[in-house]
């Protein structure tokens, strides 16, 4: 058994609901598995495991969380920069019509990187907080993110990780193109790749239930931590985990709600791995793949234009100790980790339903604190195993 096999198989044994893992060396896929269950606790008491588990497989479709910000957001800005029709050098009001906010106005780049000087994230969706901010309503979302908004520090000077941003970009999105972001994408990436199951609000779109991992057990509750308006206290299956995206953007945000599988995600990386062009369309060139993969402003190296990146360690704990800084990706707070590391030619998507188990808070699960919910160990193993594999192929 290859150790990055046993890590997981043991976190399954303790309690770990499930994954899939595929790992590519060059062109070549190397290495496709399925793990554990899509369905394995109760929503009633995610303590007690349900009599009928559901077992993982590789067409299973996954919640991929912030991963949406690359293959959503990102994808699309990059399309839309490489065409010329915005300047991620120029101020987001230039692009979102009657924009206005408190503090100065940052740039597409500063967004991207997460120093644009907005709070990690807002719960719109909370009738406790201001109600010139509270929404469960898209448009209305989108109104209190184009005039409602204010800087809680200075732009520039550090980088904090926000879903905010996102959405602010997601808005940018569908305000250049005259398209939802969910049909923008449809039309001009997973269409034209031939993805049936990729794409926002399963559910929707016809998707049965039983192709898709479950997420959190008790809906949003988190252990009965958790009380606002409409809250879901069911288990989550097709329906994004995010509660932003969920109750404020029914399903379709900038920073969370894309659904895939494993199989469809290895095209939309390829997309990445053959530097824009990939089947025959052009994308995006190199030049500006290059440019959001491994530009930084400078504050913290590991923040790329929409990526998080491998130079300066910050990613260590993710991305593995044996990982290039040239490295890059994302992760997902549903258990969703991609890594692409050019310097070593090597490519890792890992899709798991990690807070599909105990939790004692909004933001404690059990899975979390696993080897198979942290990635890292993970990563080093496979590392080990391809360089080992290496070796004795080349006599090493």
């Amino acid at each position: 058994m290859k150790q990055f096999e046993k890590i997981i198989l043991d976190d399954i044994k303790n309690g770990f609901s499930g994954a899939v893992l595929a790992i590519y060396k060059g062109t070549e896929r190397l290495y496709l598995n399925a793990f554990g269950y899509k369905r394995r606790y109760s929503e009633k008491f995610e303590e007690l495991e349900v009599a009928n588990r559901e077992l993982m497989d590789v067409e299973t479709l996954f919640d991929i969380a912030s991963n949406s910000k690359i293959y959503g957001t990102t994808f699309a800005l990059m399309k839309l920069a490489y065409e010329k029709k915005i300047d991620i050098e120029r101020p987001i009001s230039e692009y979102i019509k009657g924009f206005s906010m408190q503090g100065e106005t940052p740039n597409i780049k500063e967004l991207l990187s997460h120093c644009s000087g907005f709070a990690p994230e807002i719960h719109f969706f909370d009738a406790s907080i201001p109600e010139h901010l509270y929404s469960q309503e898209r448009s209305r979302t989108l109104s209190i993110l184009r005039t409602q908004l204010s800087a809680d520090y200075l732009k520039g000077t550090e980088h904090v990780y926000s879903d905010i941003n996102f959405m602010l970009l997601g808005l940018l999105v569908e305000e250049v193109t005259g398209m939802t972001q969910d049909r923008y994408l449809e039309v001009n990436f997973f269409k034209p790749l031939g993805l049936k199951f990729t794409g926002y609000s399963p559910l929707k779109r016809g998707i049965s239930p039983s192709k898709i991992a479950v997420t959190q057990a008790d809906g949003n509750s988190c252990n009965n931590t958790q009380s606002f308006p409409n809250m879901r206290n069911y288990s989550l299956r097709g329906e994004v985990h995010d509660e932003k995206a969920f109750y404020s953007m029914d399903g379709v945000a900038g920073h969370a709600g894309i659904f895939t599988t494993i199989l469809e995600l290895e095209e939309l990386v390829n997309i990445l791995y053959y530097k824009g062009s990939y089947k025959g369309i052009t994308f995006f060139n190199f030049e500006t793949l290059t440019k959001f993969s491994h530009y930084n402003l400078g504050v913290d190296p590991s923040f790329g234009l929409g990526f998080r990146r491998g130079e300066g360690g910050g990613m260590r704990k993710f991305y593995g100790q044996n990982s290039s800084e040239r490295a890059f990706g994302h992760t997902g707070f549903t258990g969703t980790l991609t890594l692409i590391d050019p310097e070593n030619d090597i490519r890792i998507i890992y899709l798991s339903n990690r807070i599909h188990g105990p939790i004692t808070g909004r933001l404690e699960f059990m899975g979390r604190t696993m080897r198979s919910g942290l990635y890292g160990e993970i990563v080093d193993a496979i590392y080990d195993e391809l360089l080992w594999k290496n070796k004795i192929e080349t006599g090493l």
